[in-house]
């Protein structure tokens, strides 16, 4: 797990009362006390991580790309988990190619035990054996 950068943010103001414990000794308890509240949450919000096993991706593209045409790329999304997941999907294509789909990717919110699907096109440039990012 990756801490977030609001996770290291509360971290780091958890810790503020340490700095003032010079004028009042309570500020070690206080920040004792939302340490303990911040390694809570952390594992709470770990529990509710949903396993790569239960997350499955699967790109299909043609077997071969037409130079300077447009080729459709098949994203499909399954989510195998009794949790609801928000995804972020950007798709690394190889070198050159242009493409349809945004520069941020797809953002995605997939209902447990469903599958989704996303269709986007790329038109490579140039001749030559090439792959996409995985």
């Amino acid at each position: 797990m990756i801490p977030s950068r609001r996770w290291l943010t509360l971290l780091a103001l958890a810790g503020l009362p340490l700095l003032f414990t010079w004028l009042w000794q309570g500020f070690t308890e206080v920040s004792v006390l939302c340490y303990g509240v911040l390694i809570a949450l952390a594992w709470f919000d770990g529990r509710r991580i949903v396993p790569h096993e239960h997350l499955v991706i699967e790109r299909e593209t043609d077997e071969r790309f037409l130079l300077l045409g447009e080729s459709s790329v098949l994203l499909r999304v399954e989510n195998r988990s009794d949790t609801p997941i928000t995804l972020e999907i950007k798709d690394t294509l190889p070198e050159g190619w242009h493409t349809d789909h945004p520069e941020t990717g797809f953002r995605l919110e997939i209902a447990p035990r469903t599958r989704h699907t996303l269709t986007y096109n790329v038109t490579p440039q140039e001749r030559g054996d090439t792959a996409f990012g995985d």
